[in-house]
């Protein structure tokens, strides 16, 4: 991200041995045209649901476990 501007490191003044990573200006408009095309997606896709299905879906969906690292998918 540093490479393509999308973000800047810079040592920490108070503790030298740190790294403050902050977004640029580019790096913001990247995000934002990021989370354009999600909300227009998430239009497309959901667009059929009530609000009430929506919120339902995406509260069982926060449910899901996402973290690979604890499961071995090809066990039976």
């Amino acid at each position: 991200m540093e490479d393509q501007g999308l973000a800047e490191r810079r040592r920490d003044p108070a503790d030298r041995r740190r790294h403050i990573v902050e977004i640029t200006e580019a790096g913001a408009a990247a995000l934002e045209r990021v989370d354009t095309a999600v909300s227009a997606a998430e239009r497309e896709l959901f667009g059929g649901l009530t609000d009430a299905e929506q919120a339902l879906l995406r509260s069982l969906l926060d449910r899901v476990v996402v973290d690979p690292a604890g499961r071995d998918c090809g066990a039976e």
